[in-house]
């Protein structure tokens, strides 16, 4: 990861992806308007949903799709399909980005702690501790996630956006097939 204080224009994410192949981009999640000399304002509210086998690090597809189905059923059910995305990750889990306004998060609060309560009352409520705490970058949407798994082998699959539909009626080896193989038409481009 490379950090950087710079801001850029979101034209330049293009490029920034294609410096890098498209592998392992991440951009920071504070947004500032062109409009408002450059004052900060609210990006989305992310639930980073992960999960992992018991006493190991191997993710638990299983488990995230379970739990990312009951966020969806339980905590978005009152919001506008524009409200709201689901995305796969590409590795171990979901994200469920939130439109801040449809969750009443205001540009004038301290956004981050309001998340971080969020996320507590969201584990503490659905008992479990599914949602990981909030990160200050995200993985770009469409961007290929690359890892070397178990056995050494270099996997490549691709972050997408996924639709309800799809959440409810795909299992999650069939999700992650399709992200597999969006990454690998991406390199073959």
């Amino acid at each position: 990861m490379i950090p950087s204080e710079r801001r850029y224009d979101f034209k330049f994410i293009s490029q920034w992806k294609a410096k890098f192949s498209n592998i392992n981009v991440f951009r920071n999640f504070t947004v500032y308007s062109s409009d408002t000399n450059g004052e900060e304002i609210v990006g989305p509210f992310l639930l980073d949903i992960d999960r992992t086998f018991v006493g190991g690090y191997k993710p638990d597809l299983r488990m995230a799709i379970k739990d990312t189905r009951l966020l969806v059923n339980k905590y978005c059910y009152n919001l506008k399909d524009e409200d709201y995305q689901v995305f796969f990750t590409g590795h171990k889990g979901f994200h469920i980005e939130i439109n801040p306004r449809a969750v009443n998060v205001s540009p004038n609060v301290d956004r981050w702690n309001d998340f971080e309560n969020r996320r507590r009352d969201i584990n503490k409520r659905f008992g479990n501790s599914s949602v990981d705490v909030s990160h200050p970058h995200i993985r770009l949407h469409n961007s290929i996630n690359s890892w070397i798994d178990y056995s050494g082998q270099q996997i490549y699959s691709m972050k997408s956006r996924i639709s309800i539909d799809d959440l409810f009626s795909l299992n999650v080896e069939d999700i992650s097939a399709k992200a597999e193989n969006l990454a690998r038409a991406t390199l073959n481009g």
